[in-house]
């Protein structure tokens, strides 16, 4: 596959992902069919980042793009710390690190989303 044909399925998986919400939102597909066609999409994404290289300048930034989207989220309570971010500083980045593992090498990359809302 050649270069312009890897950035043209992104951007059509793109482009039909944002249908398949319109769609949902809408009524016409149900949660079923979007989870299908989110899952479809990332696998098309997964392989796109195998197939993409990073010495091709316009494959960069959709490699930044993947790198986000296919991160894994961790959905975390963080109610344990409400009172600790007014003390470090306003608009402050708050850091949290795990006790083990520190020396491990990353496998893959990963988000935490703070379910809590204690704001």
């Amino acid at each position: 596959t050649d270069a312009r044909a890897l950035i043209e399925i992104y951007n059509d998986t793109q482009s039909d992902l944002a249908e398949v919400h319109s769609q949902f939102a809408t009524g016409v597909l149900n949660l079923e069919q979007r989870a299908w066609a989110e899952q479809l999409s990332l696998r098309i994404y997964f392989e796109l980042s195998r197939k993409m290289s990073t010495k091709n300048r316009f494959h960069r930034p959709i490699l930044d793009e993947l790198s986000e989207r296919l991160a894994d989220k961790f959905f975390v309570n963080f109610s344990l710390f409400q009172s600790l971010p007014d003390a470090w500083g306003i608009d402050q980045v708050f850091p949290v690190l795990p006790l083990s593992g520190l020396g491990d090498a990353e496998e893959r990359r990963a988000v935490m989303l703070d379910i809590t809302c204690d704001s």
